[in-house]
């Protein structure tokens, strides 16, 4: 009976999504600015897609202006998203090829060397604090480091906790907000 329930739930979607006589349609769920490659994705493989953006992303000005600062002071910088790095770049200074930048995943890795990062570390599998914190660039980082963690509204919690107990100072900064659309 679950089975069935599950597909009187399910129909009506896929009603609304998939006309007989028209490509099938993918609903992608992102933030408008985010949604790009996901659209192309979707019409290479023959399936247009429809973005629906319940959240829009909106710089914190005040975060932004002290992040020059915080960045300067840092031996190592975690950024969490690629909207994250585009956000907060124009903010901080990457000629000091010798800070290390670590990105969450291969997007974010991207978004920092189009800005200008060079010594970007990336986890080769994973996008989460569980691939980031098994990077060696951790233990390259001299005890009382000074890591700045640039972040949206809430969540690293578990990275920071884990590079404290690494005997690494970590501060953590949000630039950006992520306000749900009414």
């Amino acid at each position: 009976m679950l089975f069935q329930t599950d597909l009187n739930v399910i129909a009506p979607l896929s009603i609304l999504l998939k006309r007989s006589s028209e490509m099938p349609v993918m609903l992608i769920v992102r933030p408008s600015a985010r949604a790009g490659d996901d659209v192309r994705t979707c019409s290479q493989a023959g399936w247009r897609a429809r973005v629906l953006s319940p959240v829009e992303i909106e710089p914190d000005e005040a975060a932004l202006r002290d992040l020059g600062e915080q960045f300067s002071r840092s031996d190592a910088v975690f950024w969490v998203s690629p909207t994250v790095v585009e956000t907060s770049a124009p903010y901080v200074d990457f000629s000091d090829d010798l800070k290390v930048q670590v990105a969450v995943g291969q997007a974010s890795g991207r978004a920092l060397e189009r800005c200008g990062a060079k010594n970007v570390s990336v986890p080769k599998e994973g996008n989460d604090s569980e691939a980031v914190l098994r990077l060696p660039v951790w233990d390259t980082l001299p005890q009382g480091a000074h890591i700045l963690i640039v972040r949206g509204r809430g969540g690293r919690d578990f990275l920071a906790e884990s590079l404290k107990k690494k005997t690494l100072r970590w501060k953590s900064r949000k630039c950006i907000s992520d306000d749900l659309m009414n």
